[in-house]
């Protein structure tokens, strides 16, 4: 049944096969497609483009291919599967592409790379023709055809590459781009591409309906709230759209409707989703809730009475065996410069003999006259100092951490499970729950939207005897998150090896953000080493640390480099 008749359309609406004809500019992929088109104008080599299953990689790699269809100048070849069992394979159909014949069975492989080459300087050099090689399905490459795609980048002149390659690849691609280092340091543009937003995803489904209408203006087949409800479903991913709304036109015309409701698509999205995955996440919400519900019950009236508390409070402790606590309401803490006014000398214990206790200053004994006592820092405390060393007990301050670490904005290319990484150094789930508990706005950890604040609550780890006295190399120390996240991002510009982030607490500095090389090294040998590599602004900045101070409370796992390291990408 040709149902779209039915509905005054002429063709199918929301078709699940790349159409060229039907692809929407939307914002996301129109920053990518003009990226690629400069890039591979200027022949800058290579570019990689990552995405999430249904962000519309497909349909952009065909629009890219049509796009430069006109122009006699730029030849394209297209690789939809890239999973070849061999390179000797994947370099044969190499050789078919840029020769339009097969080569012979019996042709080496060394062979078969001097005869591209010579097809490349031919078409780039003579004919003065752009070579563009895409790949869809990046993430299917093997290592070894990864290798090839690296010497292929080798062959160019002395202004420019001979052949651009362009790679369309899913999420897995980040993990052959972190084992090969060669050929990540490679590549010009690395593009995220990035769910459409509520705007966009609203304007693809009337550009669809508008070229498949038989009249000048099409029908609304969608209400605003179901347009609504369509965004919230399918978070901006195109080809969750195109199926939700091809399922709900279905459903209108059995159900004998003109117009499409919140309702309507609500019902059908249930029934695009399994039923035990429906389940297994109303179970993970129900979760969440009363997680929050009782750390709400439970740390809530904790918070409540310390915010009631004077803001210029501060908790002082004394270093002895009778140790005495100082609220904010004696008199002798001046709470607003943080100060401690001077004090008397500490009593001797009250278990002492009275007959043993020598008299107190100022007070003679019985029949003899009052001594003069001295001034001096034990009796006599300085406003603002704290003494050093002393033979009685001192002074220290004592502060607390912060309830969250700090919030960061959510930019193009991030996701949940990278801030995490980058902030706590991993991803385990209960640096994830964590996070998740604290963003109640997030309502899928695996679409966050642009400009989203989120905010990271405190983690703390165990120390790891086996990275403590390790060595590290820090290139700046920050006072906020977010500051500390632009500034790494900033480095990883011009430091080519990876970068990570220390989030650690102390009471006397408070909270503090690390940047630093993502290797910790066991001698101070190769730590000065790894130093003396670096850019010569970076070098005369950075200084080289072991251990922690006394009191820290560490927020990043001190013994994952790896998983959370920020490295260089572009």
């Amino acid at each position: 049944m040709e149902y779209y008749k039915l509905l005054q359309l002429k063709r199918e609406p929301f078709s699940n096969s790349p159409d060229p004809e039907y692809f929407f500019l939307s914002s996301r992929h129109q920053e990518c497609l003009q990226k690629l088109e400069l890039a591979l104008r200027l022949k800058r080599g290579l570019n990689v483009v990552i995405g999430d299953v249904g962000t519309g990689k497909t349909t952009l790699c065909r629009e890219l291919i049509r796009k430069f269809a006109a122009e006699p100048n730029i030849e394209t070849h297209l690789i939809l599967d890239p999973s070849f069992s061999s390179a000797e394979e994947f370099l044969r159909l190499l050789y078919t592409l840029f020769h339009a014949k097969e080569a012979a069975p019996d042709m080496p492989v060394m062979t078969l790379k001097e005869q591209i080459q010579d097809a490349l300087l031919v078409k780039g050099v003579d004919q003065q023709r752009t070579v563009v090689l895409i790949v869809d399905e990046g993430q299917k490459i093997s290592l070894a055809c990864v290798e090839i795609l690296r010497e292929l980048l080798n062959f160019e002149t002395n202004q420019f590459k001979l052949l651009q390659i362009v790679i369309f690849a899913q999420l897995e691609f980040e993990q052959i781009l972190r084992s090969q280092a060669n050929f990540a340091d490679r590549i010009n543009l690395l593009h995220h591409l990035a769910p459409m937003d509520f705007k966009d995803t609203r304007r693809m489904i009337h550009h669809r309906l508008k070229l498949s209408s038989t009249t000048a203006r099409p029908r609304q087949l969608f209400t605003l709230p179901a347009l609504w409800a369509i965004y919230r479903s399918t978070q901006g991913y195109p080809r969750k759209i195109i199926h939700l709304c091809h399922q709900s036109m279905l459903t209108m015309l059995i159900q004998n409707r003109t117009r499409a409701g919140w309702a309507l698509i609500r019902s059908c999205r249930q029934r695009l989703i399994p039923q035990q995955s429906q389940w297994a996440w109303r179970l993970l919400v129900g979760g969440m809730l009363m997680a929050a519900v009782v750390l709400l019950v439970v740390f809530l009236p904790q918070y409540l009475s310390r915010e009631s508390d004077s803001t210029q409070s501060a908790t002082f402790r004394i270093s002895s065996p009778h140790a005495k606590t100082l609220s904010s309401e004696d008199p002798r803490l001046a709470p607003d410069s943080m100060e401690i006014a001077p004090l008397p000398t500490v009593a001797p214990p009250v278990e002492a003999a009275a007959e043993n206790r020598p008299p107190a200053p100022g007070q003679a004994a019985e029949g003899t006259p009052a001594p003069t006592v001295p001034a001096s820092p034990v009796n006599a405390i300085p406003s603002g100092t704290i003494a050093a060393s002393q033979p009685t007990p001192a002074l220290v301050a004592v502060a607390k951490p912060p309830m969250m670490l700090g919030e960061l904005t959510v930019k193009p290319g991030d996701t949940l499970i990278h801030l995490v990484r980058m902030v706590y150094g991993t991803a385990e789930n209960r640096c994830m729950r964590s996070v998740i508990a604290a963003n109640p706005h997030i309502k899928n950890p695996d679409a966050i939207d642009l400009e989203d604040v989120v905010s990271f609550p405190l983690v703390v780890y165990q120390w790891d005897d086996r990275y403590l006295n390790k060595h590290r190399v820090i290139l700046k120390e920050l006072g906020t998150l977010a500051a500390a996240r632009d500034i790494l991002m900033d480095m990883s510009l011009t430091v080519r090896t990876p970068l990570r982030l220390f989030c650690y607490w102390t009471p006397e500095e408070g909270s503090r953000f690390q940047l630093a090389l993502a290797t910790q090294f066991d001698t101070l040998h190769d730590a000065q080493a790894s130093l003396t590599g670096l850019p010569g602004a970076l070098a005369t900045d950075a200084s080289i640390r072991s251990g922690w101070p006394e009191g820290t409370l560490l927020f990043s796992n001190p013994s994952m480099e790896s998983p959370g390291e920020y490295r260089h990408k572009g």
